[in-house]
């Protein structure tokens, strides 16, 4: 740990004597809207996996208006390596608000791919109480998953979808936060849901905030083994005046962890995209977070905007950046990058204004401008950022923002809007791709292999086992990638596949949750830089297949990287 944070100490002073550079990105991909007001791309983005089978990660966006005439709001998931469409779902409950939001984060069903979360403000059964839903959809196929309903019983009840905040539980599967909202109320309930069946496993706040985005998972921030989760609390919405709040709570016991608090009435403190949590931004090891007062306007603020980081581990304050003018709304979206400079600790991409719409890169050590991207005359970013798919196959993860072009008001409206995947990184990025889904164990858990800290030269590659066989022996096994996979069938162990190729094994005890931990120290051998690697765990568990043994998901890295 002390490896991790002296690395970052040092080259982030280093970085810090250099001059800003303004630069201009590099489109890799883009996806245009059909017709006029359709709007592609403002719901935001959910990266679901490799869906079609090409190598690369693909994504789930849409639109809440659908293009003209017809109207119809839809869902669909895109190809990253070419835009194609892989599956639509058009909104299955006209008209009901569908797709005002989506939200993702996690493996609801298993079936190795993340789904995704689509909220219907509107919806009504019938009773007029417009009680509202949030359809759990598969990122793999687009086919509802389930349903969950509002209260309805005092009138309309909102749904913003929520997150899927991670394995609460240990049984392998993403578990979900979603809430209800009573009609013109700011302030609703929280409910925990469990991913494999949807019960609910109890309730997390009784105030959370009605902005889209007020939830989201930040990894396991206490080092108990679950997924923890952040809230946006005291009804800080998108339109109410409010310092703004947000609670970290345990995914395992619902206790709360600590609490942050905005510093001025204006400010509305809270999460302003949904990766803004979960990376390492000092190198100790644990996920930190970031939030954004985006609407502070303050005598000395003046809508420039704060963007905030903190510590995982308690909730500190790490460091803050204000926009550079007025009406430059610092941090309108969020989302944490790749390790754009090389210094060991991620970084934070920013949208702001500035007229146009453009992208800051902050250092995540220190907050310190990186560099600035400028949308083109001719086409606007928006404030949608989400970074997660390689694009263009060189290691490091590039981010997708949705798009527009530069009309008048009130004749923007007619925008048809389009999604833009670019090039900004420059750094070697800190690459981490999941693979596979998980054969189940003899008690139907799923287990998952986690890489709680990359293997950087100097630094603890933290190699983590969730939802295993309690109490049997686990293998990590370490190797080359085999390209989809080896079916175990032939081996006992139908369903299974293996996915190392192993020149190294570690046999490990798993404790009674079902884990394992493992820390490797990573000598510095720059003649492997760069090396790509798979790491899967072999769990024991002799009731589950005559083979007796079932695999995780596997994880691809680089050394030193």
């Amino acid at each position: 740990m002390m490896h991790a944070l002296r690395f970052c100490v040092l080259s982030a002073l280093l970085f810090s004597a250099l001059a800003t550079p303004v630069r201009a990105q590099q489109t890799l991909l883009r996806v245009d809207g059909t017709a006029p007001a359709e709007w592609l791309g403002l719901i935001g983005f959910v990266v679901v996996g490799d869906v079609d089978g090409d190598g690369t990660e693909d994504f789930v966006s849409g639109s809440q208006f659908g293009p003209f005439p017809l109207a119809l709001p839809y869902v669909r998931a895109y190809s990253g390596a070419t835009g194609a469409t892989l599956w639509t779902l058009v909104d299955p409950c006209l008209p009901c608000a569908f797709a005002q939001w989506i939200q993702g984060g996690g493996d609801v069903d298993g079936d190795g791919f993340r789904d995704v979360l689509v909220g219907a403000s509107l919806y009504d059964s019938g009773s007029l109480n417009y009680e509202g839903a949030v359809f759990i959809v598969s990122g793999a196929t687009g086919l509802v998953i389930r349903t969950h309903l509002g209260v309805g019983s005092t009138g309309t009840h909102r749904h913003p979808p929520g997150a899927i905040v991670g394995d609460t539980n240990g049984d392998g599967y993403g578990d979900y936060v979603i809430s209800d909202h009573p009609a013109s109320h700011a302030i609703g309930i929280g409910y925990l849901h469990s991913g494999i069946d949807g019960q609910l496993i109890r309730v997390v706040a009784t105030n959370v905030s009605n902005r889209p985005e007020w939830v989201t998972g930040m990894g396991d921030v206490d080092a108990d083994g679950f997924d923890d989760m952040l809230v946006c609390v005291t009804g800080c919405g998108p339109h109410v005046t409010c310092a703004g709040t947000v609670q970290a709570y345990s995914g395992r016991t619902g206790q709360l962890l600590y609490e942050v608090f905005g510093d001025a009435l204006q400010q509305g403190l809270g999460l302003t995209g949904t990766t803004s949590a979960g990376g390492d931004l000092n190198g100790d090891g644990v996920p930190d977070f970031v939030l954004a007062g985006d609407v502070y306007n303050s005598s000395t603020n003046q809508g420039r905007g704060t963007v905030r980081a903190y510590s995982g581990v308690d909730g500190s304050e790490l460091w803050t950046q204000v926009g550079d003018t007025p009406n430059d709304r610092l941090g309108r979206s969020l989302t944490m990058g790749e390790d754009w400079n090389g210094d060991g600790c991620q970084d934070v991409l920013a949208y702001y204004t500035n007229l146009v719409g453009n992208i800051r890169v902050l250092s995540g050590h220190d907050g310190a401008t990186l560099a600035d991207f400028a949308s083109t005359p001719n086409y606007l970013f928006g404030d949608r950022l989400h970074v997660g798919i390689d694009l263009d196959g060189d290691g490091v993860r590039d981010p997708l923002t949705f798009g527009k072009i530069p009309i008048p008001w009130p004749n923007q409206l007619t925008n048809n809007g389009s999604i833009l995947g670019l090039k900004l990184a420059s750094g070697p990025g800190a690459y981490r791709q999941h693979h596979g889904a998980a054969c189940p164990t003899s008690t139907g858990t799923l287990p998952h292999m986690i890489l709680a800290q990359d293997p950087g030269f100097g630094q603890i590659a933290r190699f983590r086992l969730r939802a295993g066989a309690p109490s049997n022996t686990a293998v990590l096994l370490l190797g080359a990638r085999i390209p989809g996979g080896n079916d175990m069938t032939a081996l006992g162990a139908p369903g299974c596949t293996l996915h190392v190729d192993p020149f190294a094994y570690v046999p490990f005890a798993i404790d009674v949750d079902g884990m394992c931990r493992l820390d490797v120290f990573v000598p510095s051998v720059p003649s492997l830089a760069g090396l790509p690697l798979e790491a899967q765990w072999l769990v024991g568990d002799s009731q589950a297949n005559p083979g007796g043994a079932v695999t995780s998901t596997s994880v691809s890295m680089r050394l030193g990287m």
